[in-house]
C-alpha cells in the first residue's frame, strides 16, 4: 500500500505549544481553540481555510481530543480532498513502530527527544494492507471496565451512558456488555489509524450519543479532572465501536515523551498477569452480570 502525506494524515492533538516532531505525516491540532487561550503556530479546532466553520471547540474542556476529532470529521477534507486514511495522537504520545516487548503498552522516553518521532510510513502502510484499524495496545485492569470507571470517575455517567445507547442504538448493547461490563482489558486514548470510511461511521454513531448523554448530565459541579467526562467516555466507546463493528484490529505499542521513567519490561510483564488473574478470580458471573446490566439500562 503506497501512503503519502498527500492521502494520509495523522493529527495530533495540543493544548498548549510545545515542541512537535517534524513530519509530513503529522497535522498539529489547536484544541479548545475558541476559547481564547494563547495562539498556536498550528490548525485551529475552529477554522477551516481560514475562516470559521463547524466546530465544537469550546466544549474542550469536556470533550478533550474529540473537538480535533469534530473538526477532522467536518472539515479535513476541505483541506485534503485525497485524503483516505486518517490517525489520531497526541502532543506526547504517538504509535511506536520499533520493536516493544509483548508485556509493554508503553514506552517512556525523554521529552527533548519528541522532535526526532518519524511515522513509518512503510509499516504503516503495511498494517493498513492487512487490518481495518490500528489501535493502541490494550491496558489491563484488575477490574472490569465497569468497575474502573466507577473508581475512578462518577459511576452515574457511565450508567448514563449505556442507558442512551440502548435506548438509540439497542443494537449496540450486546459490545456494551461485554466491553463495559465484563472486559478488564482497554485499548485507551482514543487514538487509531484508519480508512477516512471507518472514521466517518464511528464519529457519525459517536457524537450523538455524547450529545444525548451531555444533555442528561449536569456537570457544574465537577472540577476539572471529573469535567472531561466525554473524553472520559469516548475511550470506552471506541472499543465498543470496535468490536460491534467486528473490525480487524492491529495494536501497536505507545511512545510517550514525558519525564517519568520508563517501566522494565518484565516488570510490565509481571504487572499485566497480576492484573488479569486477579479479575478472573473476582469476575462474577456472567448471569449475575446480565442482571445488573439489565436494571442499567431498564431492559
Amino acid at each position: 500500500m503506497n501512503l503519502s502525506p498527500r492521502n494520509t494524515q495523522v493529527i495530533v492533538c495540543c493544548h498548549k505549544q510545545c515542541e512537535l516532531p517534524s513530519d509530513p505525516y503529522l497535522l498539529p491540532v489547536h484544541v479548545g481553540a475558541s476559547l481564547g487561550s494563547a495562539e498556536l503556530d498550528m490548525q485551529r479546532d475552529d477554522e477551516c481555510l481560514g475562516a470559521p466553520c463547524e466546530n465544537i471547540s469550546d466544549k474542550n474542556p469536556s470533550y478533550c481530543e474529540l473537538t480535533a476529532l469534530f473538526w477532522a470529521w467536518k472539515n479535513l477534507r476541505r483541506i485534503r480532498p485525497d485524503l483516505e486514511y486518517l490517525g489520531i495522537n497526541h502532543y506526547r504520545r504517538y504509535f511506536d513502530f520499533g520493536r516493544v516487548p509483548r508485556g509493554k503498552d508503553m514506552t517512556v522516553r525523554p521529552e527533548g527527544e519528541v522532535g526526532s518521532y518519524r511515522v513509518n510510513s512503510a509499516r504503516l502502510g503495511r498494517l493498513l494492507s492487512t487490518h481495518d484499524v490500528i489501535i493502541p495496545r490494550d491496558i489491563h485492569n484488575p477490574y472490569t471496565l465497569f468497575a474502573d470507571y466507577g473508581y475512578w470517575r462518577m459511576s452515574d455517567d457511565l450508567r448514563c451512558t449505556m442507558r442512551v445507547i440502548h435506548e438509540m442504538t439497542p443494537e449496540y448493547d450486546e459490545s456494551v456488555y461485554q466491553i463495559i461490563m465484563r472486559r478488564n482489558t482497554l485499548s485507551p486514548y482514543s487514538m487509531g489509524v484508519m480508512p477516512w470510511g471507518v472514521f466517518d461511521e464511528y464519529c457519525s454513531w459517536l457524537f450523538p450519543v455524547l450529545g444525548e448523554v451531555e444533555s442528561r448530565t449536569d456537570i457544574s459541579s465537577y472540577d476539572a479532572v471529573q469535567g472531561r467526562i466525554y473524553g472520559y467516555i469516548a475511550e470506552r466507546l471506541w472499543n465498543v465501536w470496535l468490536h460491534k463493528e467486528g473490525l480487524k484490529l492491529a495494536q501497536l505499542p505507545i511512545v510517550m515523551y514525558d519525564s517519568q521513567p520508563d517501566v522494565n519490561p518484565l516488570k510490565a510483564a509481571v504487572n499485566v498477569a497480576r492484573r488479569d488473574v486477579g479479575y478472573r478470580l473476582a469476575r462474577p458471573s456472567d448471569s449475575t452480570t446480565r442482571e445488573r446490566y439489565a436494571a442499567i439500562v431498564g431492559s
